[in-house]
Parts: C-alpha cells; sequence; structure tokens
C-alpha cells in the first residue's frame, strides 16, 4: 500500500516550481523570436521579459520598433544595442502580463532580475537588475527571486549573461 500526504507546505513548493517553470518558458520564448523574426519587418530592437514586483506579474515584451517612416533605428534601440539603459516605457507587450499564482509572490536579494532583452541576430542578451535601467548588468548573471507571502519557502530562478537559465 501507498499513502500519499501533501500538505500546504507541499502545495506552496509545488507552486513556486510551476511559476518557475513558467517563467522559465517565456525567458526562452523571447531568445527565440529574437532570433526567429530578425528578417521579418517591422523588426524590434528585441525582446524580452518584464518583471513587475508592485503587482506580481510578468510579461513577454517587445522592445522598441525601427521607425515606420524611414525603416531605421530609433535612437533608443541604438542606445540599447551600445550597451546603454532602456526606457521601460518603450516596452510593449506581446503576451500577458501574467500574474503570479495565489500564494507566490517576488521575493527579493541580490542581483535581481527586473527586465531581461534579447537583441538580434545573434541574440546579444542585457540584463536589467535590481530597479536600475541605466545600464544593463555586465558579467554576472541576475536571479528572479520566488517565495511564499511569509518566508517560509524561497526558490531562485538564474539567467546567465548569455541568457541560459538554470532552476
Amino acid at each position: 500500500s501507498l499513502l500519499i500526504v501533501y500538505g500546504s507546505g507541499g502545495r506552496i513548493r509545488t507552486n513556486l516550481n510551476i511559476e518557475r517553470a513558467k517563467i522559465g518558458q517565456i525567458i526562452l520564448r523571447a531568445k527565440s523570436l529574437a532570433i526567429s523574426t530578425y528578417n521579418r519587418p517591422p523588426i524590434p530592437c528585441g525582446y524580452g521579459l518584464h518583471l513587475d514586483y508592485v503587482n506580481n506579474s510578468y510579461s513577454l515584451v517587445s522592445y522598441i520598433t525601427y521607425d515606420s517612416e524611414d525603416n531605421s533605428e530609433t535612437l533608443e534601440c541604438n542606445a540599447l544595442k551600445n550597451g546603454g539603459g532602456i526606457d521601460v516605457s518603450l516596452e510593449k507587450d506581446v503576451d500577458g502580463p501574467f500574474t503570479l499564482a495565489p500564494g507566490v509572490i517576488f521575493g527579493t536579494g541580490d542581483e535581481r532580475l527586473d527586465d531581461l532583452i534579447f537583441v538580434p541576430p545573434e541574440p546579444r542578451t542585457f540584463l536589467f537588475t535590481n530597479s536600475d535601467p541605466s545600464s544593463p548588468t555586465q558579467g554576472v548573471s541576475a536571479k528572479i527571486y520566488l517565495a511564499s507571502p511569509d518566508p517560509s519557502a524561497l526558490i531562485i530562478l538564474g539567467v546567465s549573461e548569455a541568457g541560459q537559465i538554470s532552476f
């Protein structure tokens, strides 16, 4: 015989892992879009993930399209490609926002990811951490912290400078 016990701790852990997997899928989807849509006008400057810590939600976003009048890159797009900051008001939701499951919130910690942008054609990865959109983080990975409201459970989704995710 087999007895399976499933309590609130197990439910919280399951919800955290499901949300971590969903966010990981959005990151991989953004990277895929940056590669596959590069030759399809209008060309976005990049695709990525925006995390809204206030509303406990996240979105797949496109970042800045080319100027429609002369098909040239906008100044903001050039700045981003050269390692400059981003203006989050120029992000457009492609899919989402997705709200975290009940009982799951964003946690805090070092190198907390706020925005991730993949810029075609390679794609280059830009990580923006700790509410600083002025310049991407260089040489370090970033983290997405998912927690229960009573900090009894915490899991981390890591994102490397190359855009690889780790669970």
